[in-house]
């Protein structure tokens, strides 16, 4: 489903419950899910919903920082990959992916661990350069989550 509000898009935890369902309806069973965190809390509410309504257990973080530097943006692990995963099925998830970048760093963080991810977001912005395996929503502007509003 395509949301094309104009200006942030609220999202509340109802909806949040919600699409998780409909979500962990869609993904094929994982051996373990990993929420992965750029900006905010990132994935690690999606992981640890998805997580509970799989029934699974093995759920860990993988954590980044993002840095503008000369125009480039510089990426920073401050949480590795967990090498208890080597051929895993593992389900990578954040909370939007605007711009495609976490998607692409973790997946390329986990490459030489041998895994068989899929990727998921509760929402995807249509100009992001990795779309996610699964997704709830395709966006066009902004997501400010009801948990976010501290940030």
């Amino acid at each position: 489903m395509t949301r094309k509000e104009a200006g942030p898009i609220r999202y509340s935890v109802k909806e949040f419950r919600r699409d998780c369902r409909t979500l962990a309806n869609k993904i094929p069973e994982v051996d373990a899910i990993v929420g992965l965190i750029g900006n905010r809390t990132g994935g690690i509410r999606l992981a640890l919903q998805l997580g509970i309504l799989k029934g699974i257990r093995n759920i860990s973080t993988v954590c980044y920082s993002y840095e503008e530097k000369n125009g480039r943006t510089i990426t920073k692990v401050i949480i590795p990959p967990n090498p208890i995963l080597v051929r895993k099925r593992v389900l990578l998830c954040t909370d939007i992916s605007n711009t495609g970048f976490t998607f692409l760093r973790g997946l390329k963080d986990f490459e030489g661990l041998d895994i068989f991810p899929l990727t998921c977001s509760l929402h995807y912005r249509n100009s992001s350069m990795r779309k996610p395996d699964f997704f709830m929503h395709e966006v066009i502007t902004d997501v400010q989550y009801d948990w976010d509003l501290d940030f």
